[in-house]
């Protein structure tokens, strides 16, 4: 059985969808997941909400979520890669 949160479109995405991603998709599905691939993910989603509030799709709340949660979970993340690096 596959579960998977229904598909929103990537304007409609907040801190919490940023999290799910690099904290659990991401470490688990891509087989170049890395710690540098991991800190270009983040610097993407920096950028990518940068735009999406300056292009006024996203209050600045959302875009200040975002880079709190990238900011606080930075360990997290990395940590994430390279957990599932030394399981292979």
């Amino acid at each position: 059985m596959f579960y998977y949160e229904p598909l929103s479109k990537l304007d409609e995405a907040d801190d919490s969808d940023v999290y799910s991603f690099l904290g659990n998709w991401f470490p688990r599905k891509a087989m170049w997941a890395s710690e540098s691939s991991m800190k270009s993910n983040m610097a993407s989603f920096r950028k990518y909400f940068k735009f999406l509030r300056e292009s006024g799709r996203v209050e600045k709340e959302v875009e200040d979520e975002v880079r709190e949660t990238l900011k606080e979970s930075k360990d997290v993340f990395l940590e994430a890669v390279e957990f599932d690096a030394s399981f292979w």
